[in-house]
């Protein structure tokens, strides 16, 4: 007779560990106001995508901030500069959330910046909890759909 549990001989995946978004709030702060609700980063693309056609062509961008909601209750805020297509990429909050993560655990360095610039962020970051957070969002939060 084996006295394995078959759970744990078959371990959950980290990623259905980790809690789904539960809701992402978009608030279109310039250019031509407008609130969302969104309840997937897919959903959230969607509306950013519809709204960019409306951001300036010729350059610039329009703020758009956005709250992100998950089960267990974690929330990150952040602005998103939304350009129109014929400037910038294709809005993606699951990919902006992914950098802000790889930013803060040192895997995403700014391109343009210097190691010492980066290493004064990172310091300023850690100071004020922005690392811790992005730590716990790693750890407990699921950063895409699925």
């Amino acid at each position: 007779m084996n006295d394995t549990n078959p759970l744990l001989a078959n371990p959950v995946p980290l990623a259905l560990q980790r809690s789904p978004i539960l809701r992402i709030e978009l608030n279109r702060v310039e250019g031509e106001l407008a609130t969302w609700k969104a309840i997937s980063f897919a959903g959230a693309n969607r509306v950013l995508s519809e709204w960019a056609e409306t951001a300036p062509a010729a350059g610039g961008y329009d703020k758009v901030q956005v709250t992100l909601t998950w089960a267990n209750g974690m929330q990150h805020d952040y602005r998103l500069d939304l350009q129109h297509p014929l400037q910038g990429e294709e809005p993606d909050v699951s990919a902006d959330l992914k950098h802000f993560v790889a930013f803060c655990h040192g895997e995403a360095p700014n391109p343009n910046w210097t190691d010492a610039q980066h290493a004064r962020v990172l310091k300023r970051y850690e100071e004020q909890g922005v690392v811790a957070h992005a730590k716990t969002l790693r750890a407990q939060c699921m950063l895409t759909d699925f």
